[in-house]
């Protein structure tokens, strides 16, 4: 079986409605919260003379990295790899005489590859967002300003990145633990510390993977100040630690999986 078609078949098993349901969710309650604060207060939430799409961009992303995306990823990651523990995906994995490491990667890949897609349909709700705001509040000047489509998947792609680490542990719990809510229940306990370390500006907060999305880059909502993060590094080493955390927890699993006693 060819790459694609690996990837595809790890896709179809994704296809089914708990995992659908969620993705549209996540996207719409993001794009609810930030449309509605401008409904309220239209002009705290739009600056005169400055791009609106800019601070637009920056409230959906910050409700998305410190909010909603980690839960998001828990609940993805858990409902992922307990779809082959309920189908007995995994026994069925040790008949084939192909490398079971391997699909593993298949499985990870897939996961990520939801997670840009969805924040891909994030970007352009966003963008749809702004015109309906332009449309009911023509001082706004959406349409005035061009769409800083490049400086939006940038933003992204750093919130992507301080996932990583998140993706990595729930991954490898996932897999250690057939049961659903043991690795979700861990998560989410985890996220909930994670939260209090980045509101309290605690310097546990760089090294908790939990953190790292509210922590990572300044987002307003989060003071960051006290923590001595390099905003303005390529990757600062916040990014640098969960990418780390994803290749390490990664390859505990592939590890777990080949000392296995079939």
């Amino acid at each position: 079986m060819t790459f694609s078609k690996s990837i595809q078949s790890e896709l179809l098993k994704l296809k089914y409605p708990p995992i659908i349901w969620m993705v549209c969710f996540i996207i719409a309650i993001a794009l609810a919260i930030v449309f509605s604060a401008h409904l309220i207060d239209i002009n705290r939430a739009v600056t005169l003379g400055a791009s609106p799409w800019i601070r637009l961009n920056g409230a959906v992303e910050a409700t998305f990295s410190i909010f909603i995306g980690v839960p998001f990823i828990i609940l993805l990651v858990s409902s992922a790899v307990h779809v082959e523990h309920q189908n007995n995906g995994f026994k069925q994995l040790y008949t084939l005489p192909k490398n079971r490491e391997l699909f593993l990667l298949y499985k990870l890949f897939a996961i990520l590859l939801i997670l840009v897609l969805t924040i891909l349909m994030l970007i352009v709700g966003q963008i749809v967002s702004g015109y309906v705001l332009n449309i009911i509040f023509p001082e706004t000047e959406f349409s005035y300003y061009s769409i800083p489509i490049f400086s939006m998947i940038k933003s992204y792609c750093y919130t992507s990145i301080s996932f990583l680490g998140v993706i990595g542990v729930q991954f490898f719990l996932s897999i250690r633990f057939k049961g659903f809510l043991l690795p979700t229940s861990i998560g989410i306990i985890a996220y909930i510390i994670g939260l209090i370390l980045s509101s309290i500006n605690n310097w546990m907060s760089t090294y908790f993977p939990y953190s790292f999305s509210a922590v990572a880059r300044n987002r307003e909502m989060v003071d960051t100040s006290a923590l001595n993060i390099d905003q303005s590094a390529y990757l600062n080493i916040v990014e640098i630690r969960s990418i780390a955390l994803l290749i390490v927890f990664i390859l505990l699993c592939l590890l777990t999986e080949r000392n296995k006693n079939i």
